[in-house]
């Protein structure tokens, strides 16, 4: 999540601002460059994973970058991601794990910003 907020994530338009790759083009959809606005909102080839995510969010907001930045949301993205396998090579398995149950839950609902410590 954090590397998606600050837009440190391996997308082709960051990897390519580092020559590491040729091209910010996409190489999912071929539809421009591949940042975080596009990855979560635009991309063609994950279409159905943007349907589930804006499902699960609520069909009334907007699916973009300000869904990194409330604790409520990160659930859903994680699911994102872990949907779109688009990350699994480079950072493995980030399926959420479901919530134990304890006297230190954190409430995922809360909107508090999800750059402070939830502890």
């Amino acid at each position: 999540i954090t590397q998606l907020r600050t837009e440190h994530v391996p997308l082709a338009a960051y990897l390519h601002r580092f020559n590491l790759i040729e091209s910010p083009t996409c190489q999912q959809c071929l539809q421009g460059p591949e940042t975080v606005a596009h990855y979560l909102k635009s991309c063609k080839a994950y279409a159905k994973q943007q349907r589930v995510l804006k499902f699960a969010i609520g069909h009334t907001t907007d699916v973009g970058t300000h869904l990194l930045g409330t604790r409520k949301n990160i659930k859903h993205i994680l699911k994102y991601i872990h949907n779109t396998k688009h990350f699994a090579e480079s950072h493995g398995n980030l399926r959420p794990e479901p919530q134990a149950q304890s006297n230190n839950t954190v409430d995922l609902d809360d909107e508090t910003p999800a750059g402070i410590t939830w502890g």
